[in-house]
């Protein structure tokens, strides 16, 4: 299947089990000035397992929206992935007026498990930063590859690219991985079956 919504691609919200597979989801980073700020991604769950297989996720930037959108963000919720590429919003170093806005995170967890199983076509990358000329800001920083925050772990297979997106300039790469003191995650050795 083939989804492109116009702010979040697609929401699970409250399910004990939800599979996707086989698709391609696309958001669309919109124009987005609310506070606090509200993020548009490519997929969204809410209080539920989300089990990937197979897909492509990707937040496509918008260098008017005031907030990076993450590839995928989770809210309490368990992620599994097989195959998947992940991707956040690329504002791909825009230069425009009021467009400093940071490249998204490939997946942004909160309160949530991850496991990233690999194998052919998984990756997670950071979108890339977009460039500021009005408030002369300059170069907005890439987005991280994982970003796990509120007590949230990942167990990911070590072998899979995550990389985070390059600033608005493209001299400057984001961190694959960032952790809040509360968050951990673990690069586990373990080669996906073929």
């Amino acid at each position: 299947s083939f989804w492109v919504g116009w702010g979040t691609g697609m929401q699970v919200m409250y399910c004990a089990r939800a599979v996707l597979h086989d698709s391609s989801i696309f958001g669309h980073n919109d124009f987005v000035s609310l506070t606090p700020p509200v993020f548009t991604s490519g997929v969204f769950a809410r209080d539920s397992t989300l089990w990937i297989a197979n897909s492509e996720v990707t937040c496509v930037g918008n260098s008017g929206a005031q907030v990076p959108g993450p590839g995928l963000e989770l809210m309490n919720s368990t992620l599994h992935a097989w195959r998947t590429s992940i991707r956040g919003a690329d504002i791909g170093g825009s230069s425009c007026d009021e467009c400093g806005t940071p490249g998204g995170p490939g997946i942004l967890a909160a309160g949530s498990t991850v496991s990233l199983f690999g194998g052919p076509t998984s990756s997670v990358v950071g979108g890339q930063g977009g460039y500021d000329v009005g408030y002369l800001s300059g170069p907005e920083d890439g987005g991280v590859g994982v970003h796990l925050t509120g007590n949230s772990h990942a167990r990911i297979q070590a072998d899979i690219p995550i990389q985070g997106g390059l600033d608005g300039d493209g001299r400057f790469q984001a961190p694959a991985f960032r952790t809040d003191s509360t968050s951990s995650f673990t690069l586990v050795p373990k080669v996906f079956p073929t």
